[in-house]
């Protein structure tokens, strides 16, 4: 009963383990919804998937193996780059967190 009224009343935080869930959601939840929201895209607009067909025809076309690969591997290391920022961001409002419990315990 105690834990419930201290939850209630705001003496006890809920924030660092609210964190934890919305770094995931947000790392891998960003990742699967984008994918799923693509397909969905093409499935519903004729016109999306159109051009979806008509500018890989023309990629394939007009730009070498080697040139694709380094487009792909460019794509990979700006996913890498915003995930690494996502982390730093929960990081940060973690140790915050943290500072704050050490502030209050002095």
């Amino acid at each position: 009963m105690q834990y419930l009224e201290d939850f209630l009343s705001f003496r006890t935080f809920i924030s660092f383990y609210v964190l934890f869930i919305f770094y995931y959601i947000g790392a891998l939840g960003a990742l699967i919804a984008s994918w799923f929201l693509a397909i969905w895209l093409r499935k519903k607009y004729f016109l999306v998937d159109k051009s979806y067909t008509f500018g890989k025809e023309i990629l394939i076309t007009y730009t070498s193996k080697k040139q694709r690969v380094w487009f792909v591997s460019l794509l990979v290391l700006l996913f890498l780059c915003i995930e690494i920022m996502w982390r730093m961001l929960f990081e940060f409002l973690i140790a915050y967190l943290q500072i704050r419990d050490a502030l209050l315990q002095i």
